[in-house]
């Protein structure tokens, strides 16, 4: 008889409580409850969103790096170092700074030193073209270093590199022992700033050379010397060949009609 009674109480309680939540799913909700579900949705939409976007910049970074690692030429590295279109605003990855330091290097030696060995065999401009590469390549390394800081490989890698473009830009006639004092200080800062590097070691040595009181400037201004009358010459052939271009568009807009 004890064991009918407990059962119908516990039938009527389950009944109650089973009541009360249709009840309440059918009430409007109360403020707390609605803020408590707020909360729960905003919540929820934040994981999805950090999913999400946490997946698409690892297929980006991904991305970066099989450009980068395809990359053969500065003009497909510019896509991965610079924002188009302009290609003055940098990327600031790991991919984007990597791509940089191709570019510099491509423009210092292929583009740069490379011309400047030919000396105008075949290109009548190539010491020119040269130097415009070098100019290029020192303003690149200049940047990297401010963004490398203190990067124990980076650093002297970039500031050697500066002080290589530095040296070679006395291919300049005009410029030859300016060109060699600044190429000192670069090299010394180098191994001032990494002593212990390989870079800092190799600089150390270039820096002695290039001193004005060491035999081996007389040498080194001896050298860039030679590239003086071929400089000369490319110079006076791009400055002739200005004018005429400059005098044929003054006819063309002379004999346009008005």
């Amino acid at each position: 008889m004890k064991a009918e009674h407990r059962k119908e109480l516990e039938t009527n309680a389950l009944a109650e409580g089973m009541g009360r939540m249709i009840r309440g799913i059918r009430q409007k909700p109360k403020g707390r409850s609605v803020l408590i579900w707020v909360v729960v949705l905003a919540v929820a939409a934040g994981v999805i969103f950090w999913v999400w976007r946490s997946g698409n910049t690892r297929q980006k970074s991904s991305e970066q790096w099989s450009n980068l690692d395809i990359g053969t030429s500065p003009d497909h590295l510019l896509v991965v170092g610079f924002r188009p279109p302009d290609y003055k605003e940098v990327v600031a990855t790991r991919q984007g700074e990597a791509a940089r330091f191709q570019v510099a290097w491509f423009m210092l030696y292929e583009s740069g030193i490379r011309s400047l060995a030919d000396r105008g065999n075949g290109n009548p401009f190539a010491l020119l073209q040269g130097k415009d590469s070098l100019l290029q390549a020192k303003t690149l390394y200049s940047d990297l270093t401010k963004e490398v800081g203190e990067d124990p490989i980076w650093g002297p890698e970039a500031l050697y590199n500066f002080a290589v473009a530095e040296e070679c830009l006395a291919v300049d006639p005009s410029v030859t022992v300016l060109q060699l004092d600044a190429a000192a200080t670069a090299f010394g800062e180098v191994t001032k700033k990494f002593p212990e590097s390989a870079r800092g070691k190799d600089a150390a040595k270039r820096a002695d050379a290039l001193k004005k009181d060491s035999p081996q400037r007389t040498e080194i201004e001896r050298y860039y010397s030679q590239y003086a009358p071929f400089y000369k010459l490319q110079n006076d052939l791009y400055q002739q060949r200005q004018l005429q271009t400059e005098k044929h568009m003054q006819e063309m807009k002379t004999k346009a009609p008005k």
